[in-house]
């Protein structure tokens, strides 16, 4: 049985066999860098079976996270949209990291300057606090973000409705 490293390895060499080998030479490669990131899209090996979800998405789950990031999603797009995103988490999950550096930045091969901390426009704080709706004591007044959620029963009756 081949690991995930050696069928990704395979589906690579098979897609790009037939390109001749500068189209597959970065030019980090050519000046002796190796580029961990590759310069052509690659189809993902990682399989349904691989990454299986643990995580059901029951009624319970959606209203806590509607009131979590107060946001009515408890509809068959919504749910949809949910469980790709999971998916999604899950595919990453599945990738082997040992033995990997992080990576600071995608531009491995180009230096990035950073520009010097100077201040252009001083003394705004009175015009950039005047664009807020309420201040105290110079700081933005923002609206409560855990307002308690009340659940109305026949928003998710819909729901149960529609997955069955």
């Amino acid at each position: 049985m081949l690991t995930l490293k050696q069928r990704w390895l395979s589906g690579l060499w098979k897609k790009y066999q037939s390109l001749p080998l500068r189209c597959l030479i970065s030019t980090s490669i050519s000046k002796g860098k190796q580029s961990k990131v590759p310069q052509y899209p690659v189809d993902p090996l990682i399989t349904d079976e691989i990454c299986e979800s643990d995580t059901k998405i029951d009624i319970e789950l959606v209203q806590h996270l509607e009131k979590l990031s107060l946001v009515d999603f408890a509809n068959k797009e919504g749910l949809l949209r949910l469980q790709a995103a999971i998916s999604l988490a899950d595919q990453l999950r599945a990738v082997n990291t040992e033995g990997v550096e992080p990576m600071y930045s995608v531009l491995e091969d180009r230096s990035i300057t950073l520009a010097e901390d100077e201040v252009l426009i001083g003394n705004i704080s009175d015009d950039i606090l005047g664009c807020a709706k309420e201040t105290l004591e110079d700081y933005f007044v923002v609206p409560p973000g855990n307002i308690d959620y009340i659940p109305e029963d026949s928003y998710y009756e819909k729901l149960k409705d529609d997955k069955t």
